[in-house]
């Protein structure tokens, strides 16, 4: 994959900046014909290094307010 193409692959980067960030983070660079290019391989399993799951949250307040207004509709129907 030549730099052009990594950069767009990493967001719209140019090639210069490709270039940069691939040096930074470690991927293997390869010159073939005056060209410098790294594997797909490379950089499909760097992205997928850098990709964040999210964080299981607290529930939000609309889930927590439809739980309160279970638990007294249940305590209602329990009291008469």
């Amino acid at each position: 994959m030549t730099m052009p193409a990594f950069g767009d692959k990493i967001g719209g980067r140019c090639a210069k900046t490709a270039k940069r960030i691939a040096i930074k983070e470690g991927l293997p660079l390869y010159r073939i014909g005056g060209t410098v290019m790294v594997k797909e391989v490379d950089v499909t399993a760097w992205l997928e290094n850098q990709r964040i799951e999210p964080v299981q949250s607290e529930p939000d307040l609309r889930s927590r307010l439809q739980e309160i207004r279970d638990r007294v509709a249940a305590k209602r129907r329990a009291a008469s």
